[in-house]
């Protein structure tokens, strides 16, 4: 009941009444599936004698409204699920395909099949044939060969060869150090420390004199040092 009176509360604030009295019951029962909440409300055979009832002044829509209400009947879900016409499964036509061996075999005896003569070289005809390549391929190996075969032969003399070599290096490796050793034991510091002296003190000699290059030991001379 609640739900109707939500309904018709919502029909009467239509404005347009002279669309309710052109379409007459039709336009109500539209409305009322508009706003069922989403239930289907079925219409008796009875009520489409409704529609051709004339409506002559807006008074009489509120019986209109209760005559579409009363004809209503009761309110079923939608059918989500329409049935459909069940149809004919297509017949799609089958084709036969034959196994791919049997064109191959037909292929390949056709090819076997063909008359092909293997015949004899013709006599006293001499074909001239140069193995270059060859050539180049036996000298090749024939180096890798002897190389191989010269390092076995040689193999104890050219170690030997080698050995000499390294002791020759070892034998100047030990005088340089033996050297460095000997000159280590004849280091003297006092000596050292006056030759450093000497070096800082000493006045160093011209190599010019009188706009003149002259040996150093004369101009020692001319200088009077000795």
């Amino acid at each position: 009941v609640k739900t109707k009176r939500k309904m018709f509360k919502q029909l009467l604030k239509v404005k347009e009444f002279s669309r309710i009295n052109s379409y007459g019951t039709s336009f109500l029962v539209a409305k009322l599936e508009k706003f069922s909440l989403g239930c289907v409300p079925t219409v008796p055979a009875e009520s489409k004698s409704i529609s051709t009832l004339p409506v002559t002044s807006a008074n009489a829509v509120p019986d209109i409204l209760k005559i579409s209400a009363v004809a209503v009947g009761p309110i079923q879900p939608p059918n989500r699920y329409p049935l459909r016409e069940i149809k004919d499964v297509p017949r799609i036509p089958i084709n036969i395909i034959e196994p791919p061996w049997q064109r191959m075999l037909t292929e390949i005896n056709s090819i076997v099949d063909e008359g092909k003569e293997i015949k004899l070289p013709e006599a006293g005809v001499n074909i001239e044939k140069h193995a270059v390549r060859l050539i180049v391929i036996r000298r090749k190996k024939m180096k890798k060969h002897k190389l191989k075969k010269l390092r076995r032969k040689m193999k104890y003399e050219w170690a030997k060869v080698k050995q000499r070599r390294e002791m020759r290096k070892e034998k100047a490796f030990r005088a340089e150090i033996f050297a460095q050793i000997k000159e280590a034991e004849n280091f003297s510091a006092e000596k050292y420390v006056e030759e450093k002296i000497r070096k800082a003190t000493e006045v160093p000699i011209p190599r010019f004199i009188k706009n003149r290059r002259l040996p150093q030991f004369v101009i020692k001379q001319m200088l009077g040092i000795k």
